[in-house]
């Protein structure tokens, strides 16, 4: 195979030697798989760090990416544990943001509880359920 000499041609060439969809790609890169699709449409250029998660999921060197020789064929080991590895990595981020989202459910639970508590309101074990929902024993 000749190679392309345009980045986005080479990018698209590895991708679909590693046998490697633009969703799993994109996923590895955090963006949408139109934004692949035009960066290996030569529409849009990637980011330093977008070529840096190339590299790694494509495993060659960011040099190998923009000058060649193309990394055509270069085995890939356990390809599949790559793509894993980012969808971890995804996950572990939802989870963090549903962690977040948590802790203020219940600072919020907790000021709500407080403003209540100054004003002279006490509710009862179902209404505290009702209105706090799983934060309920922790705005008692």
């Amino acid at each position: 195979m000749q190679d392309p000499t345009e980045l986005g041609d080479r990018l698209k060439a590895i991708r679909i030697d590693r046998g490697l969809s633009l969703a799993a790609v994109a996923a590895a890169l955090e963006c949408h798989k139109t934004n692949v699709a035009h960066i290996e449409a030569n529409r849009q250029q990637p980011s330093v760090e977008q070529l840096r998660v190339l590299a790694r999921l494509y495993e060659c060197t960011m040099e190998q990416l923009l000058e060649g020789p193309m990394p055509i064929g270069s085995p890939v080991a356990d390809e599949p544990l790559v793509v894993k590895e980012f969808e971890v990595g995804r996950i572990t981020r939802e989870m963090a943001r549903q962690e977040i989202d948590a802790a203020l459910n219940r600072r919020d639970a907790q000021r709500l509880a407080e403003e209540l508590r100054s004003r002279g309101v006490e509710l009862t074990a179902e209404q505290r359920a009702q209105v706090f929902g799983k934060n309920a024993g922790e705005a008692a």
